[in-house]
């Protein structure tokens, strides 16, 4: 899988060109895992270069519909089954070698289960806290469709589930003393459309709980009425509506005004909330004035109906949050930067994001994002629509430490099928041997490439939390020989080829990848981040002192995180660095649970006095 990144492309083709030794230096004092200087120099000059550039732009942007096109998010997820009535859901990807001279050829990813019905609904409180401003758009109305997309998404689910949909008793999101009072006026309506919104924009709308079910509360609620074209009751009707009769109310609602940017803006928010659901942090809605529509007939949206036929991807996602989880990493990771030199890159956006985060500033945070990876923008721009929750909050700890945290992990299938690499896993470089050495990382690749069928490599199956490669080079004496098989291979290459659901009784539907997939070419930097100078650089590249006083704690982490991954494969050049504290096992414990293996049993964790043994016999 060779995916290509939005970014600084420029600096990232020569990334590996300078690494410091396996064995560092022949002087006592210098650690084997630091980087030289100079390369310290080289990577933050270039990240401050890159990240000011992408703040000066972030600065001017502003919001619009095409801003977050859906289409390079999805293009590439499997469609949700039209069907699946049990209780659980299973899915893994197949992938398919190329580049290789010898017997692979195929391999199966790990299988991914996830429970479709949820035990508590996300809490959703309405706030005045600052919105997304679309200045084309003067009526307000994102918690509307916000709130119906959520209740389309849970009855599409369910739907497919072939499950009764049932409206939920509770009329009101606020019972509070003091309780403001939204009013909203739909103009002529059916009494079965006034039950509708009337119930979506209530503390909660059916009684079945789905990954995209919300509870309103707080001191803000609803109040929606309506002229009524029949004489039909509305308090009477208990059926509740289809997600196809919901969508044409929200298409009749968002053709009354220009609104197709808060539809998408609602939709990607939507699309987003199983991800707060799994982690339990609430979200929060902005607040909108009084709303009166004079509608008459049924005006249509034909990009409400565009939208909705998108429903099918974006639930693949949802089904599983830790997909949705693995989609947002990727805006922090950066091909080319080695485990070593992490803290020097993210000091640049450390200092951004925390900015903007103090500030409250979460629309230039999304625009800022969405520049660095424009595949991902959808996904960043719905989780930051919601203001300040448990994940905006944290980016900056995100970018101090270096590491991804739990739930987000990288993972190969939503790397490909979102076109943004979030691994070195993901980025294979150029030959494998030069000058009787192989590359650290591309060693450590073969050795995963060649897990299920080489027996010394049964031990590295499971791929890697950290996403940061490792620095350096080993002897190609030095290397097993399952991987030296390859070394004469082209570049290997993992093709993804298809995807398979698996529904519980064992039924098994494969969904295949189409074989001219298409993907957006995201824009480039060059021009912007060439020459002498850049009129957007604020300071002058950090000393290591200032990443010190910053508390970064990236590259001790991805350095201990990967080099631990490979524990049981040191070769014999590499024992300073494998017994530097920074990689010691006794050090770190790896945080949260283990990635799910590609096949066969855990693999068993080697003890610390077994390293220890290794490191004494060599000399």
């Amino acid at each position: 899988m060779n995916l290509s990144n939005a970014s600084s492309s420029q600096y990232s083709s020569s990334a590996s060109s300078t690494q410091c030794s396996s064995s560092g230096g022949e002087d006592g004092d210098v650690s084997p895992i630091q980087p030289e200087p100079d390369r310290v120099q080289e990577v933050a000059y270039h990240s401050q270069r890159y990240w000011s550039e992408l703040k000066h732009r972030s600065a001017a942007a502003s919001m619009s519909a095409d801003k977050i096109s859906l289409n390079t998010l999805i293009y590439g997820i499997p469609k949700f089954p039209d069907e699946c009535t049990e209780e659980t859901l299973n899915g893994y990807a197949s992938w398919r070698l190329d580049g290789c001279k010898l017997d692979l050829y195929q391999r199966r990813g790990s299988r991914y289960p996830w429970t479709l019905t949820r035990d508590q609904p996300t809490m959703c409180e309405v706030t005045e806290h600052r919105r997304f401003c679309f200045a084309d758009e003067k009526a307000e109305a994102l918690p509307l469709f916000f709130l119906g997309w959520c209740y389309i998404f849970s009855v599409a689910l369910l739907e497919r589930r072939r499950q009764p949909i049932c409206y939920t008793e509770e009329e009101e999101t606020s019972t509070e003393t003091g309780a403001k009072t939204i009013k909203v006026h739909l103009g002529h309506a059916t009494a079965v459309e006034l039950k509708w919104w009337t119930k979506a924009t209530s503390s909660s709308a059916i009684t079945t709980l789905t990954p995209w079910s919300v509870r309103l509360h707080g001191n803000i609620r609803f109040h929606v009425t309506a002229d009524l074209e029949d004489e039909i009751s509305a308090s009477g009707i208990s059926t509740a509506c289809s997600s196809e009769e919901a969508m044409q109310y929200m298409a009749k609602l968002a053709a009354t005004f220009p609104s197709a940017g808060q539809l998408t803006l609602a939709l990607a928010m939507a699309s987003s909330l199983p991800l707060f659901n799994l982690i339990g942090a609430p979200v929060q809605l902005p607040t909108m004035s009084d709303l009166a529509l004079n509608s008459k007939g049924s005006p249509d949206s034909p990009a409400a109906h565009e939208l909705y036929e998108k429903l099918p991807y974006l639930m693949t996602l949802g089904w599983n949050p830790h997909f949705l989880a693995s989609a947002a990493y990727g805006v922090f990771w950066e091909p080319g930067i080695q485990c070593n030199l992490v803290d020097t890159w993210l000091y640049s956006p450390l200092s951004i994001a925390r900015d903007l985060v103090t500030k409250g500033n979460f629309e230039q945070l999304a625009h800022l994002f969405a520049l660095h990876r424009p595949s991902i923008a959808p996904l960043w721009y719905g989780i930051l629509a919601f203001g300040g929750t448990k994940i905006s909050l944290n980016i900056p700890l995100c970018l101090r430490g270096g590491m991804p945290a739990v739930p987000f992990r990288p993972l190969p299938e939503v790397a490909f099928w979102t076109s943004s690499a979030q691994s070195f896993m993901d980025n294979p470089l150029t030959p494998y041997v030069f000058k009787d050495e192989v590359a650290r990382e591309a060693v450590w690749r073969l050795r995963y490439d060649t897990c299920n069928d080489e027996p010394s490599s049964h031990p590295f199956r499971n791929y890697p939390l950290c996403p940061w490669p490792p620095f350096g080079n080993i002897p190609v004496r030095e290397t097993d020989l399952s991987v030296r098989a390859h070394l004469d291979c082209q570049r290997h290459k993992w093709v993804y080829w298809s995807w398979t659901w698996v529904r519980g009784n064992g039924d098994e539907m494969e969904v295949e990848c189409p074989p001219d997939i298409l993907r957006a070419s995201p824009p480039k930097l060059e021009d912007a981040l060439t020459g002498e100078g850049c009129s957007y650089v604020e300071h002058a590249a950090p000393p290591l002192p200032l990443l010190k006083s910053e508390r970064m704690m990236g590259s001790d982490r991805a350095t201990g995180e990967i080099f631990r991954w490979m524990a049981s494969d040191m070769e014999p050049s590499g024992k300073k660095v494998y017994s530097h504290p920074s990689v010691h096992a006794t050090k770190f414990a790896v945080p949260g649970e283990p990635m799910p293996l590609v096949t066969g049993p855990k693999v068993a964790a080697l003890s610390n006095e077994a390293i220890e043994l290794w490191l004494s016999t060599m000399h």
